[in-house]
C-alpha cells in the first residue's frame, strides 16, 4: 500500500535533511533521517540509494553494496541503484559484477553522464581500455561542461598508456 500524502511529505523532508547533512560531510548523522524515512516507507529507493552512498563515503563497501542490492531487487529499473552497486563492487574487487551493474545503469539511463563514468572505470578494471576510452568519450560528449567527464577521460588515457 502506498504511503499517505503526509507520510510522503515527511519522508521527503527527512531525505532533504539527510542531503543537507551529506553536503557538509556529516555522513553518520545523515544516516539518522534516512533510517527514519525507511521506518515510514521501508522500500523507498531514494533513501536506500542515499544510505548506500553514505556507506560508500564512509568506506564500508559491504554495507554500500547491501543497500544498493536492496534497491536493485525492489526497483530493477533504478539506474542509481545499479550505479551505486557497480561502484561498491569495484571497491570490493568484484570486477565482472561491477561491469555488469555499470552496463545496466547505462542501459537504463543512456543520457545520464554519471552512468558512463562508472562504466569507464569498470571497463578499466576489467582490462578493456579501448571500450573504456569510447565510454569516456561518450560521457564527454553528453556533458562537455562537467569536470568529471574530462577527469574520467584522463584516467582512461593514463591507464591506456601505463605510465
Amino acid at each position: 500500500m502506498p504511503p499517505e500524502k503526509d507520510e510522503q511529505q515527511t519522508v521527503a523532508a527527512l531525505i532533504d535533511r539527510a542531503q543537507a547533512l551529506m553536503e557538509i560531510g556529516r555522513w553518520l548523522e545523515a544516516l539518522i533521517p534516512l533510517r527514519q524515512a525507511l521506518v515510514i516507507e521501508p522500500e523507498n529507493g531514494e533513501a536506500r540509494c542515499r544510505i548506500s552512498f553514505v556507506w560508500f563515503q564512509l568506506g564500508d563497501f559491504e554495507q554500500a553494496l547491501a543497500y544498493a542490492d536492496s534497491v536493485v531487487q525492489n526497483e530493477p529499473m533504478n539506474e542509481w541503484g545499479h550505479r551505486l552497486r557497480g561502484r561498491a563492487l569495484l571497491r570490493l574487487s568484484r570486477k565482472s559484477e561491477a561491469l555488469a551493474s555499470a552496463e545496466e545503469a547505462v542501459r537504463l539511463a543512456p543520457h545520464w553522464p554519471d552512468t558512463f563514468y562508472i562504466l569507464a572505470q569498470a571497463q578499466i578494471a576489467n582490462q578493456r581500455p579501448s571500450e573504456a576510452r569510447q565510454t569516456a568519450l561518450r560521457a564527454r560528449e553528453i556533458a562537455p561542461e562537467a569536470p568529471e567527464s574530462h577527469i574520467v577521460l584522463a584516467m582512461v588515457e593514463m591507464d591506456r598508456k601505463s605510465w
